[in-house]
């Protein structure tokens, strides 16, 4: 006698009710150069915080990328969606002759020790909303 298997009934899962997320709002375009003080000021008003706590905030980020971009630290700071600090190595350079190019008279091109430098890049979200 041949023992019948029950076919094996699935359950579909009910849709996730997700929740509607709005798009950022463009930013305003501002028209003047910003100082220390003026970007404070503004993010007071943006963020309804007390001034001493976001002075008390610009102060840790500045420390924080202080601290990754010394000599002996990971080299490279980073606010995610904005920008990328890196700290770069330049070569030492050989002393070499060159051409003024302004008279063509040889000139001796000195040698330069090696030394650091600091790159910035623009991160993708920030260009998408500056380019837009």
């Amino acid at each position: 006698m041949a023992v019948k298997k029950k076919a094996a009934t699935t359950k579909k899962a009910a849709p996730k009710k997700t929740a509607a997320v709005a798009a950022p709002a463009k930013p305003k375009a501002i028209k003047t150069k910003m100082t220390k003080a003026g970007m404070i000021n503004n993010l007071v008003e943006k963020t309804g915080l007390a001034k001493k706590d976001v002075v008390a905030i610009y102060d840790a980020l500045s420390e924080m990328a202080a601290g990754s971009l010394m000599k002996n630290s990971i080299g490279e700071f980073s606010l995610p969606g904005m920008i990328k600090l890196t700290r770069k190595k330049k070569p030492a350079t050989k002393k070499r002759t060159g051409r003024n190019p302004a008279t063509g008279e040889e000139i001796v091109i000195p040698a330069r020790p090696a030394s650091w430098t600091l790159r910035a890049r623009v991160l993708a979200g920030l260009k998408k909303t500056c380019l837009d």
